[in-house]
């Protein structure tokens, strides 16, 4: 079996054929029900700063995304990593690959782009591996610009989680969360 290899990567940074990878492996997934991948605006969501690749051989085989930004909580303010663009081939599921990625961009979070919390929000069905990789879920009133609309909304989201980076996970503080700009 080829060695699986990873890469850290600023969006600014990647290579055409990177970014064609990319694109590729998302519209597999996901372009029969949103249509074509975007870099700058995927899905509607906020872009990522930074991009972790696996690779098998030449072959992308996964990718997570993350983007640092200020968010507010409450009165205090936060630098977090917007996790975001989490994808896994396939073919890899179920076999480490996607828990040994989490856990380097969690590294990378931490220790290149010196954040205090690393953030996402997520589908129910798949809390139970972001817990394994270490987030735990908060219950928080939150305010995002909706990815379709543009518009500030405000919900009670059962599926944001965050992990400690810089600053303990018990640090987090307790008010309602401003994401200022769109979700992840």
């Amino acid at each position: 079996m080829t060695k699986r290899n990873f890469l850290f990567s600023s969006t600014e940074d990647l290579i055409a054929k990177q970014a064609q990878s990319i694109k590729e492996l998302f519209d597999r997934e996901y372009r029969d029900d949103y249509g074509e991948w975007n870099l700058k605006q995927p899905y509607g969501y906020a872009p990522q700063d930074y991009h972790l690749l696996a690779y098998l051989g030449e072959d992308l085989v996964g990718h997570m995304g993350s983007q640092v930004r200020t968010i507010s909580v409450g009165a205090e303010e936060c630098l977090i990593a917007g996790i975001g663009g989490v994808l896994i081939a396939p073919e890899f599921r179920g076999k480490g690959l996607g828990r040994d990625m989490m856990s380097r961009l969690l590294e990378e979070n931490t220790q290149t782009l010196a954040v205090d919390f690393s953030y996402l929000g997520c589908r129910e069905e798949v809390v139970p591996y972001y817990e394994a990789c270490g987030f735990y879920r908060i219950n928080r009133m939150e305010t995002h610009v909706d990815r379709l609309t543009g518009k500030e909304q405000q919900q009670i989201s059962a599926t944001i989680m965050i992990t400690s980076a810089k600053k303990d996970k018990k640090d987090f503080p307790e008010e309602d969360i401003d994401l200022k700009g769109r979700a992840w």
